[in-house]
């Protein structure tokens, strides 16, 4: 059953990071290849240590989910102006894999509020080792909401199916009252 729209995400739970006693087979954000990511795939990947997989609950509804792995951003895939001084050809970056929200949450704050802890992760992951980007293989139908939390698109991608984008994590300030530190 589909989670009823909340105007506060901040009734969301803390996130869960996925395991097999996890049901995801009624997840549905109305992409298909995301759907089938988490209700076929997830589990596999995050074995085999390729993403590690965080599920969001409203109650007992699962709302939306993130997968982080690592990941870089090669310099030559950046407009000049946003690469850094330092002479090297790819800077380290936190990826986020996957992303959904479902049906019944989109457009209530629920994407934002995962983009908030996936930034969190960035930041805090920055302290232990490098990463000085969040990126992201956006779909042609999210480049926007990921434009308006502040991602930058990588030029030259017309012909892409899956368009990048990344977040200098030193430029943007992180979300007043941040997220808690448990994971």
């Amino acid at each position: 059953m589909p989670a009823k729209p909340s105007h506060n995400p901040n009734d969301l739970s803390f996130p869960k990071i996925l395991d097999n006693s996890d049901d995801t087979s009624n997840f549905s954000c109305g992409k298909k290849e995301i759907d089938e990511f988490i209700q076929k795939q997830a589990f596999s990947f995050q074995q085999q240590r390729l993403g590690i997989t965080y599920l969001f609950h409203q109650g007992a509804d699962l709302v939306g989910f993130a997968t982080l792995c690592m990941g870089h951003i090669n310099k030559h895939k950046i407009a000049a102006h946003d690469r850094l001084t330092q002479h090297v050809n790819s800077y380290p970056a936190l990826l986020i894999g996957q992303l959904g929200v479902c049906n019944g949450q989109q457009g209530e704050g629920v994407g934002t509020y995962i983009c908030d802890f996936c930034f969190d992760r960035a930041i805090r992951l920055s302290q232990r080792v490098g990463c000085r980007f969040l990126v992201v293989d956006s779909l042609e139908s999210a480049v926007k909401f990921y434009s308006k939390y502040g991602f930058t698109l990588a030029p030259k991608q017309e012909k892409e199916k899956q368009k990048l984008m990344f977040l200098d994590i030193t430029k943007r300030q992180p979300t007043p009252g941040g997220q808690p530190t448990d994971v």
